[in-house]
């Protein structure tokens, strides 16, 4: 799964962590009189739909976030299923009601995300945990984090770009 975000180091991680709240927010803003909503399910040229960018954003988010609490432990316990597949984008996610639900929603993750992050010292960002026979580390896990957040807004907002 090497790619650019396994390049990116402790204070670029906190950027990128820190910021999706606010990019996801802005970059899905449409102008009155319309709203996202009216786009939030209408399939964009390339077939993509903002539902499905956003859902799977979520469900991923929700699943990294639990992998970095639990391997911030004194003990790390093993990490969650699917953890592997949620760091490499590669997992869907139930459609949110709306897109007001579905963008509070992540806020809420992203922001827990980067709380819990800042609240680790230095040197608990190399503590391990494993899946299988895989050793991974939280500085991983937020790299997963921006990784699915990018990665899902960048095509939530060409899609949204499409049907303006």
């Amino acid at each position: 799964m090497a790619d650019r975000y396994d390049k990116l180091n402790h204070n670029t991680l906190m950027a990128s962590v820190g910021s999706m709240s606010r990019r996801w927010n802005e970059d899905l803003h449409v102008s009155k009189p319309q709203s996202i909503d009216d786009f939030f399910d209408v399939p964009g040229a390339d077939q993509m739909i903002i539902a499905d960018e956003l859902g799977a954003a979520i469900r991923q988010v929700q699943i990294l976030n639990e992998a970095i609490r639990s391997t911030s432990y004194i003990e790390p316990e093993p990490l969650p299923e699917l953890v592997l597949e949620a760091m490499a984008d590669q997992l869907d996610g139930p459609r949110p009601e709306s897109a007001k639900a579905g963008l509070a929603e992540l806020t809420a993750l992203n922001d827990e995300v980067y709380k819990r992050l800042t609240d680790l010292r230095m040197a608990d960002w190399s503590k391990e945990a494993h899946w299988g026979s895989r050793v991974i580390s939280i500085s991983d896990l937020a790299r997963g984090v921006s990784r699915v957040n990018a990665e899902r807004l960048a095509r939530a907002t060409r899609t949204l770009n499409a049907l303006l």
